[in-house]
């Protein structure tokens, strides 16, 4: 009988030293994660309506931007996380500006080959490997373009403001999106009053003189968007899903 309880507080604290050491392994992971993001935020907005999206325009510089996650967020400036850059100042800048429009163009800036390497030094080179992670935009960008990028766009509630109700949604009064090339459009989780997507995909002519689509990315309004108006022109092929059209007032 002894035995028997000796054994089973032996299995006891054997259990507790594994159940302790996945904890540590789990928060030590989640700490890595945490710390290889950094925020950049972008305060000029004054006339600012639209923001440009160009695969050409920022591969050269990041690993491969295929993809990027939209949030519409309740603050006056656009803020990006990036992962795999160590220090702010590494980033030289990340639009340009043409009259209401930004172009986003991130550019790393460029290590001075002659000068000795300090300790500690974390500048990217244009070969390094880092990536954007998510891009805030405030309620006044109602309008994006973007060429070769598929596009995922949602709302994100600023912590800052608890929210009594879970389910409240900030309201965009219009979102306009044109897209050109074989990208995807994903709108979830957001609340918007007028609704345009203007997707057209890329053509090859052949011999023949017959034009082939690229192929094309889907449309996709998911499960938990309210729209009032909702307006889809697709050239090419492309599938469009729509999962929640009870929320739909009107499409065409």
């Amino acid at each position: 009988m002894k035995r028997s309880y000796t054994l089973r507080l032996f299995l006891l604290a054997l259990g507790l030293f594994w159940l302790s050491l996945l904890f540590t392994i789990d928060l030590h992971n989640t700490s890595e994660d945490t710390d290889d993001i950094i925020i950049l935020n972008y305060p000029e907005m004054d006339g600012v309506e639209s923001i440009h999206f160009d695969h050409s325009l920022i591969k050269n510089n990041l690993s491969s931007i295929h993809s990027l996650n939209i949030n519409y967020v309740d603050q006056p400036y656009i803020s990006i996380e990036l992962r795999g850059i160590g220090n702010k100042d590494a980033i030289q800048s990340l639009f340009k500006r043409d009259g209401n429009r930004l172009i986003f163009q991130p550019l790393a800036r460029q290590p001075d080959k002659n000068a000795l390497p300090e300790e500690g030094d974390v500048e990217p080179s244009p070969d390094d490997w880092w990536d954007i992670r998510k891009i805030n935009l405030p309620l006044p960008i109602q309008h994006i373009t973007a060429q070769g990028v598929d596009l995922s766009i949602e709302q994100k509630a600023n912590n800052s403001q608890p929210q009594a109700n879970h389910e409240a949604k900030l309201h965009l009064p219009l979102l306009d999106i044109q897209t050109t090339g074989n990208n995807s459009i994903n709108i979830a989780n957001i609340q918007i009053g007028t609704l345009k997507i203007h997707s057209r995909t890329d053509y090859t002519l052949c011999e023949n003189d017959a034009a082939y689509p690229h192929g094309g990315g889907d449309i996709t309004i998911s499960d938990g968007s309210t729209i009032d108006h909702l307006l889809i022109e697709s050239q090419g092929e492309k599938n469009i899903r729509l999962d929640n059209t009870t929320a739909i007032k009107s499409m065409a």
